[in-house]
């Protein structure tokens, strides 16, 4: 029997989609299709049929095949094509063959500009995934043409399974969308048109909008107290700042939605080098690629962006967390007064007197202590002076060396400093100094 499974990619308005098909189930079965039933959260987002991409994340493929085989007959007893969407199966090609083998399976998809997916991922990363990461340093980790995750590689790997006539993949851009909706657009793939699709009932509000840029930088401040191994508090804490996020953008036109500003340095590069992906892509792969599609919309240069107060927007934010969790508020702010008192501010990351400062924890501020006489002034000193001989420049080297962290090099520098000056007290505790050094490095690099 036909089997139409769609697969993302995250971050690619799946939520809408699945909330779309969730709401129209009758009407769907008007016009041949079943799709099974899924719940959703206090904000309408769900994972589609997160399920069956659990179990099948999970190994358990008895259970994930139980699904399936439960989903076929009730499809095939009503004489319809069974149709399920979940991003959990965007990398999991080998299960999903061998759970619908002997099936006409049909792959759906979108495909997005390859930046601005990157901006998403770490937005998700913050979201859900207890990221800490500026968006910069996120970039530098991430930024690669050959991240799989955002390049499309993953659907060639669908074709050479499925087959190019069984996998269709669309361009996430709302220019390329039917009637500028993705719920339409989706439709016209399944092959509802016309006075057909304007029969379904469509949400008019926006269905898991991104986090506006204050409740992200929260989050990620609130990351640094959050424990990953007790994730109901972020649990709790995402469903508030999504239902603020989902207001604020309510409230908004499209000019006003701020777009996401990255280094245009940065931005040059990575959009130099996704082009060889976007073109293979296009030539090969994408239907209705429109001309947009080349360049990301919602991330921009730095310094071309409407401004707006992001820090206003971050106690904003935290204010409805105050009115709707209160009860999880308290405990957050137990765990960073714990944290606070636990070591020195100058010991801690910036993020975190940042986000005590947003919360009314009280903590005190880093000392501000007299610069210390840099070691690569003192070396230029020493070795300038009449006196200096080679053990005294290898010496002075050897100091520059550990103050940048090289120990390693530090320590066979000052073995030849103290090979010509056995007797040198100087050198020899600089020797001692830098092996115990090391000893100690090696020691925290094992344990970790």
């Amino acid at each position: 029997m036909k089997v139409c499974i769609h697969i993302g990619a995250p971050k690619t308005g799946s939520s809408a989609i699945q909330y779309f098909l969730r709401n129209n189930r009758s009407k769907l079965e008007k016009y041949g299709y079943f799709y099974p039933e899924h719940r959703t959260d206090k904000n309408d987002v769900s994972g589609g049929h997160a399920e069956l991409g659990s179990a099948i994340i999970a190994g358990d493929l008895e259970k994930a095949a139980d699904l399936v085989s439960g989903w076929l007959q009730e499809a095939q007893s009503r004489k319809l094509t069974l149709l399920i969407s979940s991003e959990a199966l965007y990398g999991r090609i080998s299960e999903v063959q061998e759970l619908f083998q002997g099936h006409n399976v049909q792959i759906f998809a979108y495909f997005r500009n390859p930046v601005e997916a990157l901006v998403s991922n770490h937005n998700q990363s913050i979201k859900r995934h207890f990221g800490r990461l500026p968006l910069a340093d996120f970039l530098e980790q991430r930024a690669t043409p050959n991240n799989r995750g955002v390049n499309g590689e993953v659907f060639f790997d669908w074709v050479k399974v499925f087959g190019s006539q069984a996998v269709r993949v669309r361009p996430y851009n709302p220019s390329a969308f039917k009637k500028d909706r993705i719920e339409y657009d989706f439709l016209d793939m399944l092959g509802v048109r016309g006075f057909s699709a304007r029969s379904f009932r469509l949400e008019k509000r926006l269905i898991n909008t991104s986090y506006t840029p204050g409740a992200l930088e929260l989050k990620r401040l609130l990351n640094f107290v959050l424990d990953p191994d007790a994730p109901k508090d972020s649990v709790e804490v995402d469903w508030a700042l999504q239902g603020f996020s989902d207001k604020a953008s309510a409230k908004r036109s499209a000019a006003e939605k701020a777009p996401v500003e990255v280094n245009p340095e940065v931005l040059a590069l990575l959009v130099e080098g996704f082009k060889p992906a976007l073109e293979r892509m296009r030539s090969e792969v994408l239907e209705n690629c429109t001309e947009d599609f080349w360049r990301p919309v919602t991330v921009v240069p730095a310094g071309t962006g409407p401004k707006r107060s992001e820090l206003a927007e971050v106690f904003q934010a935290f204010s409805h967390l105050q009115q709707t969790i209160p009860a999880t508020v308290q405990q957050l702010e137990q765990k960073l007064t714990e944290l606070l008192e636990s070591k020195s501010a100058g010991e801690l990351p910036f993020a975190v007197l940042k986000l005590a400062n947003v919360m009314g924890v009280p903590f005190r501020e880093p000392s501000q202590r007299k610069a210390k006489p840099s070691v690569v002034a003192g070396a230029v000193k020493s070795v300038l002076s009449g006196n200096a001989k080679d053990a005294d420049y290898l010496r002075e080297l050897a100091k520059v060396l550990a103050e940048q962290g090289l120990l390693e090099e530090a320590v066979k520098v000052i073995e030849k400093a103290r090979n010509l000056r056995p007797n040198g007290q100087g050198i020899i505790k600089l020797h001692e100094s830098y092996l115990e050094r090391l000893k100690v490095q090696a020691s925290q690099s094992s344990e970790g």
